[in-house]
């Protein structure tokens, strides 16, 4: 008996000092001063207020829905547990932590079309893993999250964020620095110019792109035939089963995307037909505010930071549609049956220019493929370099152009129906 008190003894001691240590070389090597999801899992675990309705999924989630205006109109508390490239692995596990401490009446899950591909286990998305890990408080839900989110072999990178990063000694006395600031030590909202925390979770883009100025040089890939992945489905089926478990309300939702986005994913409505048909054995709500009509939702380009993340402003816009949706204050026929409808009968407009440069033996070949509900689109092509401007074509139905060798700086194409409105995006020739 003697002996074994003496290993238990000495096996405490060990894992103590070892934490201790791990501790240490965390504070020293982990930044996590810019780190939006410390700052969430704080505001989780310390408001005073029950947690009425949740909102969790990935980063369409977190910039999409501000729960400030939620709570204005629905008269509850909401709260944003989304996090960047958040799987549904996370998802479940957030889900499962908030419910620890708060009766939840409503959860709202977003089903972004390009996170349900995904599988649990694929290197690229760890980070999006560690911010989820790293702040919850240890319990047997943290523990059956590290368990199940990924192998063995990379459990090391979960119990030591330290081993995350690389040494320097510079890098430590400046992380050290900032951890010793007033704004780390209160969980002072971040700033970071082009985003920033709001509260409740939130996180809003502060720039937003200008109207008509889409563009890629490539298309986006199509829906495939199994858009949603064996992980994604078991993940989705553990939240339905969870929320009818514990009696609460379970709606699943798209946040919108830019039309441009849409247009150029080419077949959404075989997304849309993939979840109904998924979940339509559970009778669970399922609304995609893509398919909001115009008098809802103009969805313009000029509400999003990039083509498939609203900005703050275009979060604010549609967070108001979405609260008054599920408030009832709007008439229940906002949606159109499909996409292809809606970009259909839609006023005729340019939705972006895709671009695609191809070098040859003597300067490039600039082709040019309209996203567009019209016709007969018409080109102007011009290069901007040292301050002139140089017209390459004119308006005209042309899309390929060929572009002299010795010619360099800022492409700037021209895209309009009717003139009336133009589209226009640059691109750097190089």
């Amino acid at each position: 008996m003697q002996r074994k008190l003496i290993y238990l003894g000495r096996t405490t001691a060990f894992v103590l000092i070892f934490c201790i240590i791990a501790h240490a070389l965390n504070y020293i090597l982990a930044d996590d001063s810019n780190s939006y999801t410390r700052l969430s899992f704080h505001e989780l675990y310390n408001g005073s207020e029950n947690i009425d309705a949740l909102f969790i999924g990935a980063s369409l989630c977190n910039r999409g829905v501000n729960p400030y205006i939620v709570d204005d109109i629905l008269h509850m508390n909401t709260f944003n547990a989304g996090s960047a490239s958040q799987y549904y692995d996370g998802t479940y596990t957030m889900l499962v932590e908030a419910a620890k401490t708060n009766t939840l009446s409503t959860v709202f899950i977003e089903l972004s079309h390009s996170v349900v591909p995904r599988s649990r286990d694929v290197e690229k998305w760890m980070t999006s893993k560690y911010i989820i890990y790293d702040y919850m408080k240890p319990s047997l839900n943290k523990a059956q999250f590290l368990l199940n989110t990924t192998d063995c072999e990379n459990w090391i990178h979960f119990l030591f964020p330290a081993r995350r990063e690389e040494f320097s000694i510079r890098k430590c006395i400046d992380i050290v620095k900032k951890k010793q600031t007033d704004a780390y030590k209160n969980y002072t909202p971040i700033d970071n110019e082009s985003e920033y925390y709001v509260g409740k979770g939130y996180v809003a883009y502060a720039q937003s792109v200008e109207e008509g100025s889409f563009g890629e040089r490539s298309f986006y890939e199509p829906i495939a035939e199994k858009q949603m992945s064996d992980d994604t489905i078991k993940y989705l089926k553990k939240i339905i089963d969870f929320c009818a478990r514990e009696n609460i309300r379970l709606v699943f939702f798209c946040a919108p995307i830019s039309n441009y986005r849409l247009a150029s994913t080419g077949n959404y409505d075989a997304y849309i037909e993939q979840v109904r048909e998924f979940l339509r054995p559970y009778g669970t709500e399922f609304y995609d505010f893509n398919l909001c009509k115009e008098t809802v939702f103009p969805n313009l380009d000029s509400y999003y930071f990039n083509d498939n993340h609203l900005s703050g402003v275009g979060a604010d816009i549609f967070t108001e549609v979405f609260a008054r949706f599920f408030a009832g204050e709007l008439e229940t026929d906002i949606f159109y049956d499909s996409c292809e409808e809606k970009l259909r009968r839609m006023d005729k407009r340019i939705f972006g220019v895709n671009y695609l440069i191809t070098r040859q033996e003597e300067g490039a070949l600039l082709t040019l493929t309209p996203l567009t509900n019209g016709e007969h689109v018409k080109y102007k092509v011009s290069i901007v370099w040292e301050g002139e401007e140089t017209v390459l074509q004119e308006y005209s139905q042309n899309n390929v152009i060929n572009i002299q060798e010795g010619i360099f700086g800022t492409l700037v194409i021209e895209a309009t129906l009717d003139f009336e409105k133009i589209n226009r995006k640059e691109v750097l020739l190089e």
